[in-house]
């Protein structure tokens, strides 16, 4: 993953990143590019489709497909963070139909390489409600840790493999107004962004 191409045509066209100097920055996403997850830890399929759209035409779907265990998707991964920062996140969530409750939740971890969202640097804990069957405001904030610089925003699932959940309408507002949030947008093309590149470099340099 090229984070560098996602924050600045992601974070700049894609999310709707707004700010004001020396304030917090927020970050909205709602998988209507045909983004899915930035990566994932256990057997999780994400998709892309209409079926979890709670607005607009899109949203993103997760599966379990973990014989054991507590399968991940990685929403999120902010870099560039200090400690006492603040993350405030607020997605929804529903159930995949058919389900008993449980189908998924936020939660979060430390990653140790603000290049590499592999590289896990300990737990950050989350949110201990889960989505229901109808569409529920899942809202949670963390507050970064002492030696912590990254962040990696977890959708998690539970309960039998092919369950799962719906999430949509993603919001991201960081504490820190120079940390980077990357998050799972589609690339544009080349020609594409010869025509978006001026504005999105635009907007970034009003974020400093």
């Amino acid at each position: 993953m090229n984070f560098a191409k996602t924050t600045l045509f992601g974070a700049a066209l894609a999310m709707g990143l707004s700010a004001t100097a020396g304030a917090a920055i927020t970050a909205t996403y709602g998988w209507e590019d045909g983004g899915t997850i930035l990566g994932n830890y256990g057997d999780i399929i994400a998709e892309n489709t209409a079926d979890a759209a709670r607005s607009g035409t899109a949203g993103l779907k997760l599966t379990d497909d973990a014989a054991t265990g507590t399968p991940q998707a990685y929403a999120a991964f902010i870099t560039g963070l200090a400690e006492g920062d603040t993350i405030e996140v607020t997605v929804y969530a529903k159930d995949l139909p058919g389900i008993d409750g449980n189908g998924g939740r936020i939660w979060g971890h430390y990653g140790g390489d603000a290049n590499d969202i592999n590289v896990y640097d300990g737990s950050a804990s989350g949110l201990g409600s889960y989505s229901d069957a109808d569409w529920t405001e899942l809202t949670y904030s963390w507050t970064m840790a002492a030696e912590k610089e990254n962040f990696i925003l977890e959708f998690r699932t539970y309960n039998n493999p092919g369950d799962g959940a719906f999430f949509d309408d993603l919001s991201i507002t960081v504490s820190n107004d120079n940390a980077i949030i990357n998050i799972p947008t589609v690339i544009p093309e080349p020609a594409s962004l010869a025509l978006l590149g001026l504005s999105g470099l635009m907007m970034l340099r009003r974020r400093k």
